[in-house]
C-alpha cells in the first residue's frame, strides 16, 4: 500500500492528465447523448432552429407542409384619450406604436366623420400626443349606438396598410350635446388591397 501511495505522489502530473482526459471524454459523450435527443438527423424530420431577429419574406416549408409566418414585422398603433375640451372642440389623443416597424399615420375617422389630422410617422415604441379639432362632428351633437374611432396607417417599409378601430364613449351634457370619453375595445386589422 505504501508503494502505491509513493507512486501516486511521484506521478501527480500523469494523474492530472488522466483526470482531464476522463472529464473531457465524459463531456463529449454527454453532449452527443443530449444532441441525439433534441435534433433528429433524419432528412425528412421537420426541425427548425432560429436565433433572435430571424424573419421570412415568404412561406416556411416544414416537412413538406406550409406554415404561417408568425414573426412578421409590422407597426401596431394604439390610441388613448388624453383630454377633451368641448367649448374649443379640441380632442387630445395619444398615439403609440407598440409594433416593431415604423408607421405613417394617414387618416382618422370618428363615427364616420373625417377628422383633420396631418400625416406623421411613429417609430417603433414611440408615443406622441396630438391635438385634433373635432368641432362640428356628429358624435358631439347626437347620441350614437356605438361611435367608432378608426385610424388608418401604413407600414413605412412595405406600404401595407393597417387600421386600429375602437369605440369612443359619449358623455351626456346639460345642453343636450356630448363630451367624448374613453376609447375602448381596440382591435387591429390589415386593410384589404382594393382591386
Amino acid at each position: 500500500m505504501n508503494d502505491l501511495i509513493t507512486w501516486l505522489n511521484q506521478n501527480q502530473g500523469v494523474l492530472t492528465t488522466i483526470g482531464i482526459g476522463i472529464t473531457l471524454f465524459g463531456g463529449i459523450v454527454a453532449w452527443l447523448l443530449r444532441r441525439d435527443k433534441s435534433i433528429s438527423l433524419h432528412k425528412d424530420s421537420p426541425y427548425i432552429t432560429a436565433g433572435h431577429g430571424v424573419s421570412a419574406s415568404g412561406d416556411i416549408i416544414v416537412g413538406g407542409s406550409k406554415t404561417n409566418i408568425v414573426n412578421e414585422r409590422k407597426p401596431t398603433i394604439t390610441i388613448k384619450m388624453d383630454g377633451f375640451t368641448h367649448n374649443q372642440g379640441l380632442l387630445d389623443l395619444v398615439f403609440e406604436n407598440t409594433g416593431d416597424s415604423t408607421a405613417v399615420i394617414k387618416n382618422l375617422k370618428i363615427a364616420e366623420d373625417e377628422v383633420s389630422i396631418d400625416e406623421f410617422s411613429l417609430a417603433p415604441q414611440q408615443k406622441i400626443t396630438k391635438h385634433t379639432n373635432v368641432t362640428g362632428l356628429r358624435v358631439l351633437k347626437e347620441k350614437l349606438d356605438l361611435p367608432e374611432i378608426e385610424l388608418t396607417y401604413k407600414d413605412f417599409s412595405t406600404g401595407k396598410e393597417y387600421q386600429t378601430m375602437g369605440i369612443i364613449t359619449q358623455e351626456s351634457r346639460v345642453d343636450g350635446q356630448y363630451n367624448l370619453g374613453d376609447i375602448k375595445d381596440l382591435n387591429f386589422r390589415v386593410v384589404q388591397a382594393r382591386r
